[in-house]
């Protein structure tokens, strides 16, 4: 086949593909965009081609190239005793890379050289009957490469031209799915970054949408919601014990809702929760997220921030380990645990008799502190420290 595109050049040996209803086409697709969601979803669709194309096995790898890491495979079919040695010794050896982007070709078309004699071919794809295979690469902004792979046993002959076509009708929806697959994960990874951040910080805050339900919630918020004293989760709703505090709280929700529609400045509303138990009123802030409508209005979703302030709140220690206190503000030892009693609410002369110094010594470390944090008061100090990064340290 002299002067032929060897990724044109396929044998013409097994049945031609399926033709697709519209509903088994539809059906294939809602599998690939489901997968973004659920990526179980995608081994019922690699399922569902092998049955189409007559395959036995195959497999989506995701890989992020610049750190060699395989962080998603599912896979059909495959025997899964020689799944592990294909990453330990015959991923290196797979001559089936760098396809061209978006194309469906086939292993034997694409080497130009006898496939079935190398050790590869040998000790992996023939022990499993994997012999004939067609391949897609995809990428995303250079961060996540992506391989589609089908296998068809010998007897079912190789791969033709019209089944790579047949294949290539998938590939730019799978693709979109990856970006969406991609993107959510780089959401859920800031999510729980921040999520972690603010429970260290131990604020008692929740994320709610229009309809008042919970979308995120601190730890100290859930155990706040969990006392069942004044407000509540019901099913994932927020949910408040008094009616006229109810209506109040719908109200201060539905002005925080019209404030990030309209892309108004946002608004911040502070009502008081009465206690079942009669202990002392919760304290409620609402604001509408300044974050989660662009020019267009094109978001779904309202977010509206909740914070919530008790007693218990308010009464609750925040240890903050000394090491970061002193690595962050250049502090002796001495210094760190002396701001750090100075921040929980104990006098110079207590922290000085809990630290076993004089209260000469005391003052004489306070002015190490104020001279290396910059702050010429013990109240200012305090709010530095309250403030800082070191919080998260925790």
């Amino acid at each position: 086949m002299t002067g032929e595109d060897p990724l044109t050049r396929a044998k013409t040996t097994g049945k031609p593909p399926p033709e697709l209803t519209t509903e088994q086409f539809s059906g294939l697709v809602q599998l690939i965009y489901e997968g973004a969601l659920s990526p179980s979803a995608w081994r019922q669709f690699l399922k569902a081609m092998c049955e189409h194309l007559s395959g036995n096995a195959a497999v989506i790898i995701l890989r992020v190239p610049r750190l060699g890491e395989v962080p998603l495979k599912v896979d059909y079919g495959a025997i899964p005793e020689l799944s592990p040695p294909y990453y330990r010794k015959y991923l290196a050896m797979d001559p089936f890379v760098q396809l061209p982007e978006g194309r469906a070709v086939t292993l034997h078309d694409f080497t130009d050289f006898n496939i079935e004699e190398t050790e590869y071919f040998r000790d992996y794809l023939e022990p499993q009957d994997m012999v004939y295979v067609i391949g897609v690469d995809l990428s995303y902004q250079g961060r996540h490469h992506v391989r589609l792979r089908l296998c068809r046993p010998r007897k079912a002959g190789n791969f033709t031209a019209a089944h790579c076509k047949f294949v290539e009708m998938f590939t730019p929806h799978l693709k979109t799915a990856i970006r969406v697959f991609s993107e959510l994960d780089v959401v859920a990874t800031e999510r729980t970054v921040y999520a972690e951040a603010m429970d260290q910080l131990t604020l008692a805050s929740i994320v709610v949408d229009e309809t008042g339900r919970v979308l995120h919630a601190t730890r100290l918020a859930d155990s706040i919601l969990a006392e069942n004293d004044g407000i509540s989760r019901c099913n994932d709703i927020l949910c408040l014990a008094s009616r006229d505090d109810s209506k109040r709280f719908r109200e201060l929700l539905a002005r925080a809702v019209d404030a990030q529609r309209s892309g108004s400045p946002a608004l911040v509303d502070v009502m008081r929760v009465r206690r079942i138990s009669g202990r002392p009123d919760i304290g409620v802030v609402v604001r509408p997220s300044t974050s989660a409508v662009d020019t267009n209005n094109e978001r779904l979703t309202a977010s509206i921030a909740i914070f919530l302030s008790t007693a218990s709140t308010e009464s609750r220690e925040q240890s903050v380990p000394s090491e970061v206190i002193q690595k962050l503000f250049g502090l002796t030892p001495k210094e760190a645990v002396l701001a750090l009693r100075l921040a929980s609410g104990e006098s110079l002369h207590e922290a000085s008799a809990q630290l076993g110094i004089s209260p000469n010594t005391g003052r004489a470390h306070l002015r190490s502190i104020f001279a290396k944090t910059g702050v010429d008061r013990q109240v200012r100090l305090v709010r530095v420290l309250l403030k800082s990064v070191a919080m998260l340290g925790q």
